[in-house]
């Protein structure tokens, strides 16, 4: 980027995995994460995606790593990641097992 600083993810999942990144990406708060840094972290900029964006967004993720509930088997899936999108079938049947809570 145009400021040479590392953009960090909540999965600890960037090539320099375990170093201070100076931005940190995450898509917490959804259903399989935690807030894990504790008071790490002094300053944050909340941007909150429009739903009709970031849920199909949340569910293309999850489908790269094969619905990981954990770090580790979302890490086993890593490969897949930006590679690959749901069919159609697969986002109708998301959205409607999960429309409720990721709503609520």
């Amino acid at each position: 980027g145009l400021t040479g600083i590392e953009v960090g993810d909540d999965y600890d999942l960037s090539p320099k995995r375990g170093e201070r990144s100076g931005i940190m990406k995450t898509a917490y708060p959804n259903l399989e994460g935690i807030w894990s840094w504790g008071d790490k972290m002094e300053q944050v900029v909340l941007i909150v995606s429009n739903p009709r964006w970031g849920i199909p967004s949340y569910h293309s993720i999850l489908y790269e790593i094969n619905y990981a509930p954990d770090w580790l088997t979302a890490y086993n899936h890593i490969h897949r990641v930006f590679s690959m999108r749901p069919t159609v079938e697969q986002w109708v049947k998301f959205r409607d097992h999960r429309f409720h809570e990721e709503l609520l």
